[in-house]
């Protein structure tokens, strides 16, 4: 009987030792990972990365309707994930990161995605000025502008247009210069966009495209205080029917073109004014079929002004510069978009341009040229006495 008991007694010891150790608890552990994009639908396939900060073991996995899961040892993990998504129109990152978060047992962990626009386009240099040519006349057919991203985030060029604000001369008085009662200003003549679904024409911080009306070398012409504008990223600006005056059509051959989007007379190249722009950087929010059908506008002060503009809401433009020949001009811009004005007081054909000065701080801390942009040309933009591409 007593040797019954004692193997009794061994039994429980070993089915309790047992039990003891299947409650151990286990070290790993199944976690559900939700991406919350405040209401913006994850794209299936966005990959999230879950990094062990202990020994550098990394995980990647990808989403199904925002949600993935996965097994992992305990630890402490660095979850990260990053999506693109159109939204309104325009382009903007959504980018998620929960650091140090300390896994134990199964969990279920949202990562919230902070949301940012991934356009941070403005003007760098507009050369508008012409120069003169071979034949000692002014030449205006080699102007550009050029146009960088000024942040430190990827932007995109797809769909972003370029206008000129009217009046075509700032001299005129503007129709639209009572900015409490106009939320927009109108481009005249021509619209151009780049083309693009959305992210086929990314830019890098810091990079910069130039836009021509004319993408050919303007030197080898014989107009030797003029500009090589055939260099690559250069973008042209005019219809493929265009009858380019005095000179030949881009031979350049990865030459980029711009579409032309919208225009109100028979001229298949733009028509900057050389004495005082007003020019426009910006994005429609909606289709562009229905932007130039729904935009159209005429003159509020002169009824019999057959003419036709396009709105451009104040809301939709990135950047904006108006330049001055003079200081007794009328402003085209609301001071949401350019609270001053670029004064340049050169003449047609100087060859001069104005330029945006480099931000020193900001370029130190971000490691990258950067550039001042306070919505007011009067303090961001000086004049050159040569466009920077001459150099």
């Amino acid at each position: 009987m007593r040797h019954i008991k004692i193997l009794l007694l061994a039994v429980l010891v070993l089915s309790g030792l047992s039990a003891c150790k299947d409650d151990e608890p286990s070290s790993v552990s199944h976690i559900v990972i939700t991406l919350d994009a405040d209401g913006v639908e994850v794209p299936d396939g966005t990959k999230v990365s879950v990094v062990n900060t202990v020994n550098n073991v990394i995980y990647t996995i990808e989403t199904e309707d925002g949600i993935c899961e996965l097994d992992v040892e305990n630890g402490n993990y660095n979850i990260s994930a990053s999506f693109q998504q159109i939204c309104d129109y325009e382009p903007f990152m959504f980018n998620g990161l929960n650091v140090d978060f300390l896994v134990t047992g199964n969990a279920s962990i949202v990562v919230d995605m902070v949301k940012t626009r991934s356009n941070n386009l403005i003007f760098k240099e507009i050369y508008y000025t012409g120069c003169k040519g071979a034949d000692g006349k002014n030449y205006m057919y080699d102007q550009y502008f050029v146009i960088v991203n000024n942040s430190d985030v990827v932007s995109y060029l797809d769909g972003v247009c370029i206008a000129f604000a009217a009046m075509t001369r700032a001299s005129s008085q503007c129709p639209w210069g009572d900015f409490d009662k106009y939320d927009y200003c109108a481009a005249y003549r021509f619209i151009w966009s780049f083309p693009g679904t959305g992210f086929d024409n990314p830019i890098q911080p810091g990079e910069e495209v130039v836009i021509a009306a004319n993408a050919i070398n303007h030197i080898e012409l014989g107009n030797s205080e003029s500009v090589d504008l055939s260099r690559e990223g250069v973008w042209a600006a005019y219809a493929d029917n265009a009858g380019l005056t005095k000179q030949t059509p881009p031979t350049t051959p990865d030459k980029k073109m711009l579409n032309m989007l919208w225009k109100t007379s028979s001229m298949t190249i733009w028509s900057c004014s050389c004495m005082d722009p007003a020019v426009v950087l910006f994005k429609p929010r909606t289709s562009m079929d229905e932007y130039v059908r729904d935009y159209i506008t005429n003159n509020p002060a002169n009824a019999s002004d057959s003419y036709e503009y396009m709105k451009i809401p104040y809301e939709w433009v990135y950047d904006g510069v108006e330049v001055f020949d003079a200081d007794n001009r009328n402003k085209r811009l609301a001071p949401s978009v350019d609270a001053g004005y670029v004064l340049n007081a050169s003449s047609i054909g100087s060859g001069t341009s104005v330029c945006r000065k480099v931000d020193d701080a900001l370029t130190t801390t971000s490691g990258s040229t950067r550039y001042v942009d306070t919505n007011n040309s009067s303090n961001d933009f000086v004049v050159l006495s040569s466009p920077l591409l001459k150099k």
